[in-house]
Protein backbone atom coordinates (compact mmCIF):
# COMPACT_ATOMS: atom_id res chain seq x y z
CA UNK A 1 0.00 0.00 0.00
CA UNK A 2 1.33 3.46 -0.92
CA UNK A 3 0.44 6.71 0.85
CA UNK A 4 -0.33 10.14 -0.33
CA UNK A 5 -1.40 13.47 -0.28
CA UNK A 6 -3.40 15.04 -3.26
CA UNK A 7 -2.68 18.62 -3.73
CA UNK A 8 -6.14 19.41 -1.66
CA UNK A 9 -4.67 17.78 1.34
CA UNK A 10 -6.27 14.73 0.98
CA UNK A 11 -4.56 11.82 2.46
CA UNK A 12 -5.18 8.63 -0.06
CA UNK A 13 -3.98 5.04 -0.01
CA UNK A 14 -3.51 3.16 -3.17
CA UNK A 15 -3.06 -0.70 -3.28
CA UNK A 16 0.81 -1.60 -4.09
CA UNK A 17 -0.16 -3.56 -7.68
CA UNK A 18 -1.47 -0.78 -10.02
CA UNK A 19 -1.23 -3.62 -13.06
CA UNK A 20 -5.23 -3.27 -14.10
CA UNK A 21 -6.10 -0.17 -16.24
CA UNK A 22 -9.41 0.30 -14.34
CA UNK A 23 -9.38 1.45 -10.66
CA UNK A 24 -11.49 0.83 -7.86
CA UNK A 25 -12.59 3.53 -5.51
CA UNK A 26 -13.91 2.91 -2.00
CA UNK A 27 -15.47 5.99 -0.52
CA UNK A 28 -16.26 5.85 3.09
CA UNK A 29 -19.23 7.53 5.12
CA UNK A 30 -20.10 9.24 8.19
CA UNK A 31 -17.65 9.42 11.26
CA UNK A 32 -15.20 6.95 9.49
CA UNK A 33 -12.54 6.95 7.96
CA UNK A 34 -10.54 4.79 4.82
CA UNK A 35 -9.36 2.21 7.29
CA UNK A 36 -12.77 1.81 7.88
CA UNK A 37 -12.70 0.11 4.18
CA UNK A 38 -9.76 -2.21 4.46
CA UNK A 39 -11.84 -5.21 5.09
CA UNK A 40 -13.60 -4.42 1.74
CA UNK A 41 -10.55 -4.14 0.08
CA UNK A 42 -8.61 -7.12 1.05
CA UNK A 43 -11.67 -8.51 -0.04
CA UNK A 44 -11.92 -7.39 -3.78
CA UNK A 45 -10.45 -9.62 -6.16
CA UNK A 46 -9.55 -6.56 -8.27
CA UNK A 47 -5.45 -5.52 -7.93
CA UNK A 48 -6.18 -1.87 -8.32
CA UNK A 49 -7.76 -0.67 -5.11
CA UNK A 50 -7.46 3.43 -3.61
CA UNK A 51 -8.87 4.46 -0.50
CA UNK A 52 -8.46 7.46 0.87
CA UNK A 53 -9.90 9.66 4.47
CA UNK A 54 -12.59 12.10 3.31
CA UNK A 55 -12.11 16.08 4.45
CA UNK A 56 -12.27 16.26 7.98
CA UNK A 57 -11.61 12.92 8.65
CA UNK A 58 -8.69 10.43 9.52
CA UNK A 59 -5.48 11.99 8.13
CA UNK A 60 -7.26 14.46 6.66
CA UNK A 61 -8.72 16.35 9.55
CA UNK A 62 -6.00 19.08 8.57
CA UNK A 63 -7.76 20.06 5.79
CA UNK A 64 -9.50 23.15 5.17
CA UNK A 65 -12.93 22.61 6.37
CA UNK A 66 -16.03 22.00 3.98
CA UNK A 67 -18.09 24.54 2.96
CA UNK A 68 -20.30 22.45 1.31
CA UNK A 69 -21.73 19.26 -0.28
CA UNK A 70 -19.94 20.19 -3.17
CA UNK A 71 -16.64 20.18 -1.28
CA UNK A 72 -16.76 16.71 -0.71
CA UNK A 73 -17.96 16.01 -4.01
CA UNK A 74 -14.72 18.02 -5.52
CA UNK A 75 -12.50 15.87 -3.23
CA UNK A 76 -13.72 12.65 -4.52
CA UNK A 77 -13.51 13.85 -8.25
CA UNK A 78 -10.10 14.78 -7.45
CA UNK A 79 -9.44 10.95 -6.42
CA UNK A 80 -10.96 9.67 -9.48
CA UNK A 81 -8.82 12.13 -11.79
CA UNK A 82 -8.62 11.38 -14.73
CA UNK A 83 -8.32 6.74 -14.59
CA UNK A 84 -11.00 5.25 -15.70
CA UNK A 85 -12.69 4.09 -12.32
CA UNK A 86 -15.52 2.03 -10.32
CA UNK A 87 -16.26 3.87 -7.47
CA UNK A 88 -18.01 2.24 -4.13
CA UNK A 89 -19.60 4.01 -1.78
CA UNK A 90 -20.65 3.08 1.81
CA UNK A 91 -23.44 5.40 3.18
CA UNK A 92 -22.74 8.84 2.34
CA UNK A 93 -19.98 7.48 0.59
CA UNK A 94 -22.80 6.20 -1.67
CA UNK A 95 -24.58 9.66 -1.83
CA UNK A 96 -21.07 11.46 -3.02
CA UNK A 97 -20.61 8.27 -5.55
CA UNK A 98 -24.25 8.42 -7.00
CA UNK A 99 -23.83 12.48 -6.86
CA UNK A 100 -20.59 12.82 -9.06
CA UNK A 101 -22.94 9.64 -11.61
CA UNK A 102 -25.18 12.23 -12.00
CA UNK A 103 -23.48 15.19 -12.51
CA UNK A 104 -21.02 13.17 -14.81
CA UNK A 105 -17.52 12.38 -15.26
CA UNK A 106 -15.59 11.34 -17.73
CA UNK A 107 -13.25 8.73 -15.82
CA UNK A 108 -16.08 6.97 -14.03
CA UNK A 109 -17.73 3.85 -15.53
CA UNK A 110 -19.78 2.59 -12.88
CA UNK A 111 -21.12 2.73 -9.11
CA UNK A 112 -21.54 0.42 -6.54
CA UNK A 113 -23.14 1.90 -3.13
CA UNK A 114 -24.02 0.46 -0.21
CA UNK A 115 -27.45 2.01 2.23
CA UNK A 116 -26.83 5.35 0.89
CA UNK A 117 -29.62 7.83 2.34
CA UNK A 118 -32.29 9.61 0.48
CA UNK A 119 -32.32 11.81 3.48
CA UNK A 120 -34.66 14.61 1.06
CA UNK A 121 -37.45 12.23 1.03
CA UNK A 122 -39.92 12.51 3.71
CA UNK A 123 -39.11 9.27 5.57
CA UNK A 124 -35.44 9.73 5.04
CA UNK A 125 -33.14 9.64 8.56
CA UNK A 126 -33.35 13.12 10.36
CA UNK A 127 -29.87 14.27 10.71
CA UNK A 128 -28.91 14.66 14.65
CA UNK A 129 -30.47 17.50 16.03
CA UNK A 130 -27.90 20.23 16.96
CA UNK A 131 -29.59 21.36 20.09
CA UNK A 132 -28.62 18.34 22.30
CA UNK A 133 -24.78 19.17 21.86
CA UNK A 134 -22.05 18.17 19.58
CA UNK A 135 -20.48 15.43 22.24
CA UNK A 136 -23.79 13.60 22.70
CA UNK A 137 -24.59 13.96 18.88
CA UNK A 138 -21.80 12.09 18.14
CA UNK A 139 -22.53 9.42 20.65
CA UNK A 140 -25.97 9.08 19.59
CA UNK A 141 -24.90 8.79 16.04
CA UNK A 142 -21.72 6.38 16.26
CA UNK A 143 -23.90 3.96 18.84
CA UNK A 144 -26.70 3.88 16.57
CA UNK A 145 -24.79 2.64 13.50
CA UNK A 146 -22.00 0.53 15.53
CA UNK A 147 -23.74 -0.21 18.54
CA UNK A 148 -23.40 1.44 21.83
CA UNK A 149 -21.41 -1.27 23.19
CA UNK A 150 -18.77 -0.84 20.40
CA UNK A 151 -18.71 3.34 21.27
CA UNK A 152 -17.98 1.96 24.81
CA UNK A 153 -15.27 -0.38 24.06
CA UNK A 154 -13.81 3.17 21.99
CA UNK A 155 -10.12 3.75 23.89
CA UNK A 156 -10.94 7.32 25.14
CA UNK A 157 -8.57 8.45 22.28
CA UNK A 158 -10.29 6.98 19.72
CA UNK A 159 -13.69 8.43 20.71
CA UNK A 160 -11.80 12.09 21.10
CA UNK A 161 -10.97 11.67 17.31
CA UNK A 162 -14.96 11.14 17.02
CA UNK A 163 -15.71 13.81 18.64
CA UNK A 164 -12.99 16.19 16.85
CA UNK A 165 -14.54 15.57 13.53
CA UNK A 166 -18.36 16.19 15.32
CA UNK A 167 -18.91 18.88 13.14
CA UNK A 168 -18.03 17.77 9.92
CA UNK A 169 -20.72 14.81 10.56
CA UNK A 170 -23.42 17.49 11.60
CA UNK A 171 -22.29 19.48 8.77
CA UNK A 172 -23.05 16.94 5.98
CA UNK A 173 -25.92 15.02 7.88
CA UNK A 174 -27.46 18.80 6.93
CA UNK A 175 -25.93 18.55 3.31
CA UNK A 176 -27.29 15.85 2.42
CA UNK A 177 -31.38 16.99 3.70
CA UNK A 178 -31.09 19.25 -0.22
CA UNK A 179 -27.59 18.32 -2.11
CA UNK A 180 -28.65 14.90 -3.74
CA UNK A 181 -28.32 12.23 -6.19
CA UNK A 182 -30.96 11.63 -9.58
CA UNK A 183 -30.62 7.93 -10.36
CA UNK A 184 -32.37 8.57 -13.83
CA UNK A 185 -29.81 11.06 -14.76
CA UNK A 186 -26.92 8.33 -14.39
CA UNK A 187 -25.41 6.64 -17.86
CA UNK A 188 -23.44 4.25 -16.10
CA UNK A 189 -23.98 0.76 -14.33
CA UNK A 190 -25.13 0.95 -11.13
CA UNK A 191 -25.40 -1.97 -8.26
CA UNK A 192 -26.90 -0.73 -4.75
CA UNK A 193 -26.84 -3.11 -1.74
CA UNK A 194 -29.27 -3.67 0.80
CA UNK A 195 -28.83 -5.79 4.43
CA UNK A 196 -31.47 -8.17 5.08
CA UNK A 197 -31.77 -7.00 9.10
CA UNK A 198 -31.39 -3.57 8.35
CA UNK A 199 -34.32 -0.65 8.99
CA UNK A 200 -37.42 0.96 7.04
CA UNK A 201 -35.26 3.60 5.34
CA UNK A 202 -32.94 1.84 3.80
CA UNK A 203 -35.56 -0.91 2.52
CA UNK A 204 -36.74 2.09 1.45
CA UNK A 205 -34.00 3.34 -0.30
CA UNK A 206 -33.56 0.12 -2.27
CA UNK A 207 -36.94 -0.11 -3.41
CA UNK A 208 -36.71 3.78 -4.77
CA UNK A 209 -33.36 2.13 -6.81
CA UNK A 210 -35.10 -1.13 -7.82
CA UNK A 211 -38.32 1.78 -9.47
CA UNK A 212 -35.96 3.63 -10.98
CA UNK A 213 -33.78 1.57 -12.59
CA UNK A 214 -34.94 -1.72 -12.26
CA UNK A 215 -35.03 -4.55 -10.30
CA UNK A 216 -31.77 -6.18 -11.48
CA UNK A 217 -29.58 -3.66 -9.74
CA UNK A 218 -30.36 -4.24 -6.15
CA UNK A 219 -28.14 -6.60 -4.25
CA UNK A 220 -29.54 -7.95 -0.41
CA UNK A 221 -27.20 -9.14 1.81
CA UNK A 222 -28.09 -11.59 4.10
CA UNK A 223 -28.04 -11.43 8.12
CA UNK A 224 -26.17 -7.39 7.37
CA UNK A 225 -27.05 -3.93 8.82
CA UNK A 226 -25.63 -1.41 8.26
CA UNK A 227 -22.08 -1.42 8.68
CA UNK A 228 -21.79 -4.31 7.02
CA UNK A 229 -18.22 -3.19 5.22
CA UNK A 230 -17.50 -4.44 8.90
CA UNK A 231 -19.22 -7.20 9.27
CA UNK A 232 -19.83 -8.47 5.44
CA UNK A 233 -16.89 -7.27 3.61
CA UNK A 234 -16.60 -10.42 1.15
CA UNK A 235 -20.01 -9.77 -0.07
CA UNK A 236 -19.19 -6.00 -0.24
CA UNK A 237 -16.53 -6.92 -2.32
CA UNK A 238 -18.51 -9.36 -4.57
CA UNK A 239 -20.77 -7.05 -5.37
CA UNK A 240 -17.45 -4.72 -6.52
CA UNK A 241 -16.06 -7.27 -8.29
CA UNK A 242 -19.29 -7.57 -9.82
CA UNK A 243 -19.36 -3.76 -11.07
CA UNK A 244 -16.40 -4.21 -12.29
CA UNK A 245 -17.32 -7.22 -14.89
CA UNK A 246 -20.66 -5.24 -15.79
CA UNK A 247 -18.08 -2.06 -17.05
CA UNK A 248 -16.52 -4.30 -19.31
CA UNK A 249 -13.43 -6.67 -20.55
CA UNK A 250 -11.74 -3.09 -22.12
CA UNK A 251 -10.63 -2.46 -18.73
CA UNK A 252 -9.23 -5.83 -17.13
Amino acid sequence: MFVEHLPSGIAVYRSASREASLRVVLVHGTMDRGAGMLRVAREVKHPNVTRYDRRGYGRSFHCAPARSFDDHLDDLAEVVGNEPTVVFGHSYGGVLALALATRGHAALKGVAVYEAPMAWQPWGPAPPRREVGLVAAVTQFVAGVLGQEVWDRLPQSSRDARIAEGQTMLDELAWQRTQHFDLGAIAVPVLAGVGAESGLTAQRAAAVARNELGPDVVRVIDGATHPATLTHPADIANMIDELVLLVGDEFL
